[in-house]
């Protein structure tokens, strides 16, 4: 029967000490639980009362004194709070430890795409400069000017290392540009892993004259 118990709102008066108080509060809790029990009274009848009608020693809310279906609420509610309370360091305690790893992944996610963003850029380069080459391979210095294009698509031409035909063209004949890329890692958290910085290459074939 301690739900219905649970909850009455008592309010000890005098000027006892609040140990009493609190001893005072669970007698009455351990009186109204036997006495609902029992089936004898809901409403502190048989508890002594002073002329106006409130029990001795309390001020229960309600018409002559009786008290609503509430002890024992303030306990109940202070065990609560102090379980939420816990709750919620025990939760502030796993975030700050699982903090380390998401930032690790977050970071991880965001460099990894602009290192295969610039790979996916550098190939794309090459294959445009060993089209402007097919194309102008008459040219003395088509070799150059495709590689001044082929540098110029990419993120930063100023590292570009070098880049590198695998022949000449000749009329029907097939070369190929391999473009070699320094990439410096974005946010620099992964330089102990990747390195000052990481070679790309892109690779570019076309036929001589297409």
């Amino acid at each position: 029967m301690a739900a219905l118990a649970e909850g009455i709102h008592v309010q000890v008066a005098g000027t006892g000490s609040v140990r009493e108080h609190q001893l005072r509060r669970a007698e009455w809790a351990s009186q109204w639980s036997r006495t609902v029990d029992s089936g004898v009274s809901d409403t502190f009848d048989e508890f002594p009362r002073n002329a106006a009608g409130r029990l001795i020693g309390t001020t229960c809310e309600g018409p002559l004194g009786r008290c609503p279906p509430k002890l024992a609420s303030t306990l109940t509610q202070e065990a609560t709070m102090l379980i939420n309370r816990r709750d919620r360091g025990a939760a502030a305690v796993e975030f700050a430890l699982l903090m380390p790893f998401l930032m690790l992944l977050l970071l991880g996610i965001i460099e990894f795409a602009f290192l295969f963003l610039t790979q996916a850029t550098v190939a794309n380069a090459a294959r445009m400069g060993v089209r402007n080459y097919v194309i102008n391979y008459a040219d003395p210095n088509a070799e150059q000017i495709a590689i001044d294009t082929a540098s110029a698509a990419t993120p930063d031409p100023s590292n570009v290392i070098d880049g590198t035909f695998s022949a000449e063209c000749t009329p029907m004949g097939k070369t190929t540009l391999t473009l070699s890329y320094r990439y410096h890692t974005l946010t620099g958290f992964f330089d102990g892993m990747l390195g000052s910085f990481v070679t790309l290459k892109g690779v570019g074939s076309m036929q001589c004259g297409g």
